[in-house]
């Protein structure tokens, strides 16, 4: 069953597009100048999309992970999408890479050589298989929006991970073409879209959502968005906050509240 309704949906759609458009400008204009940048831009940009009016809430939350902490699920973001009335919601993750010469290189040190990406499309594997929604999200300067693609996507494209060869702007047009083919969406938005409709990934009680919460490895930035409803509790914005201070020991670059 759909989360919201349709004319909810397709506003949310609106807003996640208008955002990542407004923080490539943002990159555009080398006023943000690296992923993590672009990451907390882009939700803090989403935030700022939904009215007062609007009858869904938003939190969104950031934090400077120590260059010490390796994701251990190869992602920098995570997206709630939480109907309460329905008692249903989806988790969505997304790794973020910013526009450079190439999008990926060779791990130091690493023997035999690996591409960083693959490494990351492998940690990735975990919270797919747990049904998870899990897309690749590439920031680019010279595009209205970034270029998105699934994670099965990825791996159909260059085999399974890890491999020694490096994904440059050939292999990205050539995933987001693959993506197309399957009748899915490069646009963030319509991702998200999909998400609410239940076209991809799994639906989980909202109880169920809380657990995954708490086995979510540290992340850079969070978006909590909810439907309001009588049923609708502080339970996810506090398993939340707690990812993203005391259970990590970390403290936040931003939070909104």
């Amino acid at each position: 069953m759909a989360l919201f309704n349709e004319e909810f949906r397709e506003k949310v759609k609106d807003f996640f597009s208008i955002a990542d458009s407004h923080m490539l400008n943002k990159l555009k204009r080398g006023i943000v100048v690296d992923e993590n940048d672009c990451t907390s831009q882009f939700t803090s940009a989403v935030r700022e999309q939904f009215p007062n009016h609007f009858p869904i809430t938003i939190k969104a939350y950031s934090q400077k992970l120590p260059a010490t902490i390796e994701q251990e699920w190869g992602v920098d973001g995570v997206i709630l999408l939480v109907d309460h009335e329905l008692n249903q919601g989806k988790i969505c993750l997304f790794e973020a890479k910013i526009d450079r010469r190439n999008w990926d290189y060779i791990q130091k040190n690493s023997s035999p050589p690996v591409s960083h990406f693959s490494t990351q499309l492998k940690r990735q594997k975990v919270p797919h298989a747990r049904g998870f929604i899990v897309w690749e999200q590439f920031y680019t300067a010279s595009q209205a929006n970034s270029l998105c693609f699934m994670h099965n996507v990825a791996i159909e494209h260059k085999g399974e991970p890890t491999y020694d060869t490096i994904w440059r702007d050939a292999d990205i047009s050539a995933a987001c073409e693959l993506q197309r083919g399957k009748g899915l969406p490069v646009n963030v938005g319509e991702i998200i879209q999909l998400a609410c409709e239940c076209t991809v990934g799994t639906p989980f009680s909202i109880d169920d959502v809380a657990v995954h919460l708490r086995q979510i490895p540290p992340v850079a930035s969070a978006l909590l968005i909810e439907k309001q409803a009588p049923e609708l509790n502080d339970t996810l914005d506090e398993e939340l906050k707690r990812v993203f201070s005391e259970k990590r020991e970390m403290k936040p670059r931003r939070r909104f509240s």
